[in-house]
């Protein structure tokens, strides 16, 4: 009897604090409510304010971005990845003087804010760097699924040609910051003669490959050949192919490869005019965050500090009201 008059005792304990709960949480809304209503007119003020600082401070110009979709040619993924980070330290570091040897830095205005760069993975290029090793890759993809940062890691990154660049710019900047920017990461001697010297190799590989197709077809027409009917003459004719006429299938697929071969180099070769090949057409974006659009920034901006201001009064003259009752 004892142990039940305990738990309804508890009960009625737990209601009655959840009843003081809800009564405390309707006087902390209605506290609220009050607040607002009794200063409405200080907030009108500066909801008001705050507006017409907005419209005078307001600028027509905003912030910019835009991605660039790159193919990194001649092996030289390290180095941009280098360059475009020695351009994020430069700018943090507000190195005034290299900026302005770059192109980016003009009537003392900083065209580039901020730049990021990330591979575009593609496991088919991981394959070819490996010879089409299956296993390996098979060994990579699974790992890559218990380690979310492993393809795009230090490892990988340089195995990869296509690779993404988000920029953001200053108000300021224009079309010809992208041109200004791109100019840096192709401007460098060494790897422009790297560049000379991979195009010629692959022009010559595709002359080559003409010539192999044209020694084919030779071959092939040498073969389709049949002696006219000679029969009052002494020569005596021999078709060397026929030893081996059941390989000829063969030239035709060696032909086939060869030319899918060429296509993809002369396209590949169209790609190869710099060491970082633009393969999209960026425009600039405007960029508006809230603290941009001060005309409503500003106001709510305002409301917010009158009411962290009247947060640390409240808090001010009740601690001192508790000083003085102790004394």
């Amino acid at each position: 009897m004892a142990q039940q008059d305990s738990d309804e005792l508890d009960l009625s304990q737990i209601l009655e604090k959840a009843k003081q709960g809800y009564h405390g949480f309707l006087i902390w809304v209605y506290g609220i409510f009050y607040f607002f209503v009794s200063r409405w007119k200080t907030l009108l003020v500066l909801v008001i304010l705050g507006i017409f600082a907005g419209y005078f401070l307001q600028s027509d110009e905003y912030p910019k971005e835009t991605k660039l979709l790159v193919q990194i040619n001649f092996d030289g993924v390290n180095y941009v990845y280098d360059a475009v980070e020695q351009l994020e330290n430069k700018i943090l570091e507000k190195d005034t003087i290299a900026l302005k040897e770059i192109g980016i830095y003009k009537d003392d205005t900083l065209a580039i804010k901020e730049i990021k760069i990330e591979p575009i993975v593609d496991v088919l290029e991981i394959v070819k760097s490996d010879k089409g090793d299956e296993r390996n890759v098979e060994v990579l993809l699974d790992q890559s699924k218990i380690e979310d940062d492993l393809l795009t890691s230090d490892i990988f990154i340089p195995k990869y040609k296509l690779h993404k660049i988000n920029i953001y710019f200053a108000p300021s900047a224009n079309q010809n910051t992208i041109s200004t920017f791109l100019d840096y990461l192709n401007n460098n001697p060494i790897m422009n003669q790297i560049k000379d010297a991979t195009i010629e190799s692959v022009k010559k590989e595709i002359i080559q490959n003409e010539q192999s197709i044209s020694y084919i077809d030779s071959i092939v027409k040498t073969y389709a050949a049949r002696p006219q009917d000679n029969a009052g003459s002494s020569q005596i004719y021999f078709n060397n192919m026929d030893m081996n006429n059941g390989n000829v299938h063969l030239l035709f697929e060696e032909k086939n490869l060869i030319i899918e071969q060429n296509e993809k180099l002369r396209i590949e070769i169209l790609k190869y005019n710099n060491i970082v090949q633009l393969l999209n057409k960026p425009m600039l974006q405007v960029k508006k965050g809230f603290f941009d659009i001060k005309i409503i920034a500003l106001p709510v901006i305002f409301v917010l500090l009158f009411i962290l201001f009247s947060i640390v009064r409240y808090f001010y003259l009740k601690a001192k009201r508790l000083s003085l009752l102790k004394k």
